[in-house]
């Protein structure tokens, strides 16, 4: 069982969030088994290790994604806080609001997406997308994938998906004039 190793509670381990790196890494944030995450674990095939020593006191890491030197970590919750780890340092940064997940994509920019937002970092300036600026739809956005043309997936509460290609987010589903992709029925 590849989790066995996960930190234990009473009732066994509790894992949250799941990536895999590009050198076939896995690594998970893992609860207590009351939901409370704490702490971010990785096997590198072998072995299991823990990242520690975050830049902030009593931070529970609950989603995670790594590239090359690179780690997005953030909390889940009203008062979350988003760790960037860039080479040997951290930054820490508040969001726009509650995140549900973080990617880095392609060109080594942090995205986190959350409720009413999807917010990209580019390692300067943080960028914001949200109903008002960009059209988007404006429930929560959970499940952030990054394809292999860099454009960003997005699952939303709306019942459908959005894709943002070219500075623009285009929104399928059915809440927009029937644009969502329905199955054809013969």
């Amino acid at each position: 069982m590849l989790f066995r190793s996960v930190s234990q509670s009473r009732y066994g381990p509790e894992v949250l969030s799941v990536r895999v790196d590009q050198y076939n890494k896995v690594w998970c944030t893992s609860g207590n088994g009351s939901s409370i995450a704490v702490s971010v674990e990785v096997f590198d095939g072998m072995n299991w290790s823990r990242l520690s020593n975050f830049p902030v006191s009593n931070y529970h890491p609950e989603f995670v994604d790594t590239k090359d030197d690179k780690i997005i970590l953030a909390e889940f919750g009203s008062f979350a806080r988003i760790l960037i780890k860039n080479g040997n340092s951290w930054d820490v940064h508040q969001p726009k609001g509650q995140v549900f997940d973080v990617h880095i994509d392609s060109a080594n920019n942090y995205w986190a997406v959350g409720k009413g937002f999807a917010s990209k970092y580019d390692g300067q300036t943080w960028t914001h997308y949200t109903k008002n600026n960009t059209g988007m739809a404006s429930y929560f956005h959970k499940d952030l994938f990054v394809d292999s043309k860099n454009r960003k997936w997005l699952a939303n509460g709306n019942g459908g998906i959005q894709v943002f290609d070219c500075n623009e987010w285009r929104s399928y589903g059915p809440m927009n004039e029937g644009l969502f992709p329905w199955p054809s029925v013969s």
